[in-house]
Formats: structure tokens, C-alpha cells, sequence
């Protein structure tokens, strides 16, 4: 498949794409789609302190912890796996260009979209918003929508609730910012998916992304515990 694909962790894709049908619960006859947010501004990454290994190279290579290669991994992780349930499988991702395979379930989809992942930068300048009000019409009543994003920017959660009212489903894989170093408060953006009842995911930096899922999506308003120096949403009792 070349070098370029040794770029995403594969060992993680590995442990971590067993979890999807279960969790996400898809009709089996929707295309799934995975938006993957690449918008520059809105990544956060943990630098190598100086002297390590790799600081000559984060010009070249994505950072391996940081918001883009979480989201990177867990888009090539759900990818893998639903095409694997022989689900029709998509990818809308706006990078250093706009990237868009329609949804397929034919053999070779995900070495397509494998391929894309590999060579795709958070070097976007469209906000995830824009992007999904530029692809509305792609989506339909079949089409489910799985939403990977650390944006904190509130109007994405709005145009997810416009594409609903259209029968589109989508569910929030967020992979939280603030975990990665960045300053800004995450809970408001939580609280406002929880309002809008769109189900979330949160990723953590350090946390597998089998643990993320194993937890169940929040529907409702997170709770807050103070754990490791930082507010962390908890899972709202059932």
C-alpha cells in the first residue's frame, strides 16, 4: 500500500474497530458516512519536548498525539469495520483539499479511503459547519453520519440539528481538545450536543478509542467530576 500508509496507527485501528455496530447501532440498510473535521485552527497537539525523538519531524508527519491523528486513527477504524459488516461506507473530509468518496460497499472502498486517510493534513481553512452545510445535499434520509471533530465551535452542533430535521442521523465522536493542551472550556460544547440530543463520543488523549466506545454515547447533559488536574464529563446515570 506504500509509505505513506505507515502513517496511521494501525495497531490501534487493530484494537479498536470492534465496537462499532453495537455501539452506534446503524440500521443495517443506511450508508454510513465519516466526517472527519480537518480544519486547521481548531487542532490541538502534545509537542515532543526538546531533544526527543521526532521534534525534527513534525513538519513532516502528523503529530501522534494530537486531535488530528486521534481523529485520523478513529476514522480509519470505523471505516474498516463497517465495510467488514459489509456496510456501504463513505468519507467527507475537507484537508488541504476537499475530499469526498461516496458511500460504497464494494471491495475496494476502503483501500480508497485508507488512501486518503494516509495523505490527509488538518490544513482546512473551512469550518466544520461550512463543510457540512456544503455537503447537505449529499445526505439523505439513508444516510447516517459519523462526526469527528475537537471543534468547540458551537454552529457545527446547529447544522447537525438542521440535517436531522431532514432525517439524517448522525452521532459525535469529539475528540476533546482540551485533553491535548488546548486552554478552552469543553463542557459548554458538550452540554450544547446533550441539549440538541445528538449522541456523543468523547476521546481523550491517552484513552483508547474501544474504552471511548465502551461507555456508551451521553444523551444528556455530562456531569462533572474533577479528576488528574482537569473537569472530565462522566456518563449520566441510566
Amino acid at each position: 500500500p506504500g509509505d505513506s500508509f505507515n502513517r496511521i496507527h494501525w495497531r490501534s485501528v487493530a484494537r479498536t474497530g470492534q465496537l462499532m455496530v453495537k455501539e452506534f447501532e446503524l440500521d443495517p440498510t443506511a450508508e454510513l458516512y465519516v466526517v472527519l473535521d480537518m480544519q486547521e485552527r481548531v487542532q490541538e497537539r502534545v509537542l515532543p519536548r526538546r531533544g526527543e525523538r521526532g521534534m525534527e519531524r513534525l513538519s513532516e508527519v502528523r503529530v501522534a498525539e494530537s486531535t488530528e491523528e486521534y481523529a485520523v486513527t478513529a476514522a480509519a477504524s470505523i471505516a474498516r469495520h463497517m465495510l467488514n459488516q459489509d456496510r456501504a461506507v463513505g468519507l467527507v473530509a475537507w484537508g488541504q483539499h476537499r475530499e469526498v468518496i461516496p458511500a460504497e460497499r464494494e471491495v475496494r472502498q476502503l483501500y480508497k479511503i485508507l488512501e486518503a486517510l494516509a495523505v490527509l493534513r488538518a490544513w482546512g481553512t473551512q469550518s466544520l459547519a461550512e463543510v457540512l452545510a456544503a455537503e447537505a445535499s449529499r445526505f439523505g434520509r439513508n444516510s447516517t453520519l459519523v462526526i469527528i471533530t475537537p471543534s468547540l465551535d458551537e454552529r457545527w452542533v446547529a447544522s447537525v440539528q438542521h440535517l436531522r430535521y431532514r432525517g439524517v442521523q448522525a452521532v459525535a465522536l469529539f475528540v476533546d481538545p482540551q485533553s491535548f493542551g488546548g486552554w478552552r472550556d469543553s463542557r459548554p460544547l458538550l452540554a450544547r450536543l446533550a441539549d440538541a440530543r445528538v449522541p456523543y463520543y468523547v476521546l481523550r488523549q491517552g484513552e483508547s478509542l474501544a474504552h471511548t466506545l465502551g461507555v456508551g454515547p451521553s444523551a444528556a447533559p455530562p456531569r462533572l467530576s474533577r479528576s488528574g488536574g482537569a473537569y472530565q464529563p462522566q456518563r449520566a446515570a441510566s
